[in-house]
């Protein structure tokens, strides 16, 4: 399934700016992506919290499988609505890939011990990163070779497999506590609010999913890479996929060594370092007029935007109570998707306007910025830790799980 996304995160864009010689629009397609996928995202916290997660999750990949299938003809068969199919594959597929996304997200804490949280969630990098270093640079020697079309196929196949995979898991129902019994029993709309306001007044919740907002939010240098090829890099769609490939390379690395982060008395203070580094190594691949250069500093993006995951997401989860697991977790999920595409859309506009190179320096600005802003305010962030005392937590999390959903978690 990862290898397939990295096949899609090199041929969508050489597609789309083959059409329309655009940033601009890849960056369009990027943001109905992120905000079909967000509404996904919601629908899956609440239908995870109620159903059996594993069919959500199935359901999800037969659609992925289709949705890459109509990619495969839609790019052999050329024609003068090319552009408005490949938004229409898009809207359908990302919405209930999103569902899909949640699900995955949500067993995790029942399947992992909350001392391990932040070595599974290590594990999911590390996985997730082989994917996207294999997937990128096979893609684009798979466009050189069988084009579009065979690529997008490619990805069909490989989707396909994974789904048989997933098939023989076993049934992965939510929680049953009563808060869990009582949140089924409520409105779908009542359900989707308990989730908005748990994050709400939880102040380390709302800081993480702000954080992520500062690193991509303002910018991301995958969308110029098609135009950073083209007419700084002057190379072909072997040369995008190594760009592609160069993140996953450095979150592979950062993944696998990785231990530490459990390790750490103040994970939030940890994390601020990476995004603040992330924000950093932007503003040196602008600035970087080769290939080389431009490789390491993608990998050092790559590297702390692991990291930064890793806590990310292992904070999530070990402040959210089980109950709450799939609506949580589709914010989040929503948020850095919804972000994602803000960044790349951010991106093509400025790269329109400045160029590719002052587009990508200025987003690394803004989110070293945004994060300095975020840090001198929260508290909660910056004094987070995954080792919290049981009575710093226990307040939050039964005022959660009861009639008061959002009780703030205090990590004072």
């Amino acid at each position: 399934m990862l290898l397939a996304a990295g096949f899609i995160a090199v041929a969508a864009p050489v597609q789309i700016y083959r059409l329309t010689e655009s940033s601009l629009q890849v960056g369009l397609v990027s943001l109905a992506l992120g905000m079909t996928k967000l509404f996904g995202f919601i629908a899956g916290g609440v239908l995870a919290d109620r159903m059996d997660r594993r069919k959500l999750i199935l359901i999800s990949s037969v659609t992925v499988v289709l949705a890459f299938s109509a990619f495969a003809v839609n790019a052999a068969l050329a024609s003068s609505h090319e552009l408005l199919f490949i938004y229409l594959i898009v809207i359908v597929g990302a919405g209930v890939e999103g569902i899909g996304e949640t699900a995955l997200s949500a067993v995790t804490p029942a399947l992992v011990a909350p001392e391990h949280l932040a070595a599974g969630s290590g594990l999911i990098a590390v996985t997730s990163q082989l994917g996207f270093i294999v997937g990128p640079a096979l893609g684009g020697v798979i466009i050189a070779g069988a084009g579009l079309p065979g690529t997008y196929a490619a990805a069909a196949v490989a989707i396909l497999i994974s789904t048989a995979l997933l098939a023989t898991l076993p049934s992965l129902p939510p929680g049953s506590d009563e808060s869990s019994a009582d949140d089924k029993r409520e409105g779908v709309f009542a359900s989707i609010s308990e989730g908005f306001r748990f994050v709400r007044h939880n102040k380390l919740i709302r800081g993480v999913l702000i954080i992520d907002l500062c690193a991509t939010g303002f910018g991301v240098p995958q969308t110029l890479f098609p135009q950073l090829v083209a007419e700084v890099f002057h190379g072909g769609p072997e040369m995008i996929g190594l760009l592609a490939a160069a993140p996953a390379v450095g979150a592979l690395l950062a993944s696998v060594s990785s231990g530490w982060t459990g390790l750490v008395r103040r994970s939030g203070r940890a994390l601020i370092v990476a995004v603040l580094l992330m924000g950093a190594a932007y503003i040196g691949f602008g600035l970087s007029p080769h290939l080389v250069p431009a490789m390491v500093f993608l990998a050092i993006i790559g590297g702390v935007d692991s990291v930064s995951e890793i806590l990310r997401r292992a904070l999530l989860m070990h402040h959210t109570p089980d109950h709450l697991q799939g609506r949580v977790n589709s914010l989040w999920l929503a948020q850095a998707s919804s972000s994602y595409s803000l960044g790349s859309t951010t991106s093509g506009f400025a790269a329109s306007l400045f160029g590719p190179a002052l587009a990508i320096i200025g987003a690394g600005a803004l989110c070293i910025s945004g994060v300095a802003a975020l840090a001198s305010t929260s508290p909660e962030l910056r004094e987070a830790t995954l080792t919290v005392d049981e009575d710093t937590v226990d307040p939050a999390v039964s005022g959660s799980t009861g009639k008061d959903p959002g009780a703030e978690v205090s990590l004072g």
